[in-house]
């Protein structure tokens, strides 16, 4: 059986909670290893960081690895540009 993943995405927490609400009804097909409670739970920890900033440090000779995986495309190609503008070259 394929698996099926569904992209959600939600106007408010209204349709949020409404939508949750019916899962709970109606029930769903778990599709990868964690359970319902393990997907919100990471949710939750995910928009806590958020909202809130991380309760921890990375180790400082992890920080310009993360730094480079955090960035997306669109803001490497803008720093790019930005250093061969200014004749700064870090990379």
């Amino acid at each position: 059986m394929p698996e099926r993943r569904m992209h959600l995405v939600f106007p408010n927490l209204t349709a949020a909670r409404d939508d949750l609400e019916h899962v709970r009804l109606v029930g769903y097909d778990l599709v990868g290893s964690w359970s319902l409670a393990q997907i919100f739970h990471h949710l939750n920890l995910s928009m806590e960081m958020t909202l809130n900033g991380a309760n921890f440090t990375c180790p400082a000779f992890l920080r310009p690895f993360f730094r480079v995986a955090m960035i997306d495309p669109a803001s490497r190609k803008t720093i790019k540009a930005s250093r061969q503008s200014t004749g700064t070259n870090c990379s």
